[in-house]
């Protein structure tokens, strides 16, 4: 499965390794779900996962942006002329409709589907169940 990892994905990954996010970042470093980047989602999750307060060793954060740079497929967009709630959140749904991939999210409010221009977007917990059944 093609998909798209939002910020939050990482961020719960790592604060809560037992959980659906972590499970799901796993299956990406295990080959099993093909993830789609871009230069922007990579600042951000370099951002986002340096943030003081979340406390990610330098280490830690190195080792996920790597992973995700050197297994991640580099999609090439265009701009679409959709309307997000969060204007950051516009390479996330560029690189999902552009790349035809899924995106993963913990906070759906963020991409209302009537917005995302047909781009599937599920929460982890939708991901793993989708997973388990297959």
């Amino acid at each position: 499965m093609r998909v798209v990892l939002d910020t939050n994905i990482l961020v719960s990954a790592a604060l809560t390794p037992g959980g659906a996010c972590a499970e799901i970042v796993r299956l990406t470093i295990n080959g099993l779900l093909h993830v789609l980047i871009d230069e922007r989602i990579l600042t951000e999750y370099r951002e986002v996962l340096s943030r003081p307060k979340l406390g990610f060793s330098s280490q830690i954060i190195g080792e996920l942006i790597s992973i995700f740079t050197h297994q991640g497929e580099r999609i090439n967009v265009g701009l679409l002329s959709a309307s997000l709630p969060d204007p950051d959140d516009i390479p996330f749904l560029e690189v999902a409709f552009f790349g035809q991939g899924t995106i993963i999210t913990g906070n759906m409010k963020h991409f209302p589907p009537e917005l995302c221009c047909n781009v599937p977007i599920l929460m982890p917990a939708q991901l793993t169940d989708i997973l388990r059944r297959s």
